[in-house]
């Protein structure tokens, strides 16, 4: 049944539904990133949002995790992924969705740099989270290390108690996190840098990492 318009007089039918959700669709695309996130941590969730932020950044989000676990067909991406990309979600979602209110950059490039970081860090968390669990007694064994001078002045166990102990200041996660990614994985200041995105210098890791290699020096010697 046709419906009297009371502003014009003109007769008008009501917007198909598949229309409605078109330009639902097209308002969310418009939407900067900033704001897609809070209506992402919005509660009850917003549907639509999700779907547009899955759209967007879901690739970021796997790259982000494949950096740590490998691409496919490394087998420990069918292992681990699907459960990997579990916690990054509910890593958004805890904290009365602190991570994504949490975001003030205003393109898609700091958006997805922000959401690679993220992934990385759970990423990071779970693999080692994994490592720990399979240990028996609750000890860390003795692993070698990819960075030659650090492995051979001490134990791994030792250098993770240090660098609780020794770094400070707002930085100290972050630092903390850059130190093993070069003592433990190998990885060099460049990859690094890619990894935590435009946060940190390739400069500045690479003077904190000699900062603590000095430190640790020092702390053995200390203990000789």
């Amino acid at each position: 049944m046709m419906k009297e318009s009371g502003a014009c007089g003109m007769y008008c039918s009501p917007m198909p539904l598949i229309h409605l959700l078109a330009l639902m669709a097209v308002i969310l695309n418009d939407q900067p990133p900033q704001r897609l996130f809070k209506r992402c941590a919005q509660v009850p969730p917003d549907e639509n949002a999700w779907r547009e932020f899955l759209r967007r950044y879901g690739s970021d989000l796997s790259v982000g995790i494949c950096r740590v676990i490998g691409f496919p067909p490394d087998p420990q991406y069918s292992r681990r992924f699907e459960e990997i990309l579990a916690r990054v979600y509910l890593h958004l979602l805890e904290k009365d969705r602190h991570a994504l209110v949490a975001f003030r950059g205003q393109s898609e490039l700091e958006a997805g740099a922000f959401l690679r970081q993220i992934a990385v860090r759970v990423a990071l968390n779970a693999v080692r989270r994994t490592k720990i669990e399979t240990v028996t007694g609750g000890e860390i064994p003795e692993m070698p290390m990819n960075d030659p001078e650090v492995g051979k002045m001490m134990r791994k166990d030792e250098v993770n108690r240090l660098l609780e102990e020794k770094l400070h200041g707002r930085n100290k996660f972050r630092n903390m996190l850059l130190c093993k990614l070069c003592f433990y994985d190998g990885l060099g200041s460049e990859q690094i840098g890619e990894i935590l995105g435009r946060c940190v210098t390739v400069r500045a890791i690479e003077n904190e990492i000699s900062r603590t290699r000095g430190m640790l020096r020092d702390s053995l010697e200390g203990d000789s």
